[in-house]
């Protein structure tokens, strides 16, 4: 039986916790993704923004998605995907070498991933 202040009580608080770390750090440094994409793309400053603008707006666009499937899926579940899919997008960015790339895998995939765990 689990109590309400059980040990696994804490272990999912620091999973949140580190959840929500690693999830919104990129809003966090968007300074220096935005001069960082400027330097190794050599692009405009309007196209280095894009993925950017775009990870922000789909973050905050995406959420009555995720509240709807939590009426059908299991909120667990619907961590657990978002954060997976999340991972994913920004890990394959490592291997773009365009911007455009990188607004769909950091700006749509990421930014709509991240609103799960929100």
């Amino acid at each position: 039986r689990l109590l309400p202040d059980s040990r696994y009580s804490w272990v999912v608080a620091l999973a949140c916790g580190g959840v929500n770390v690693f999830m919104h750090a990129s809003s966090k440094v968007v300074g220096l993704l935005f001069f960082g994409m400027l330097d190794q793309f050599t692009e405009s400053r309007e196209t280095a923004a894009w993925p950017l603008v775009l990870n922000n707006t789909l973050l905050n666009v995406a959420a009555p998605a995720f509240g709807f499937l939590s009426k059908f899926f299991p909120i667990r579940n619907i961590i657990l995907l978002s954060s997976a899919i999340s991972s994913v997008s920004v890990a394959l960015c490592f291997f773009v070498s365009d911007v455009f790339y990188i607004s769909l895998l950091f700006g749509v995939i990421h930014g709509a991933a991240t609103c799960g765990p929100c």
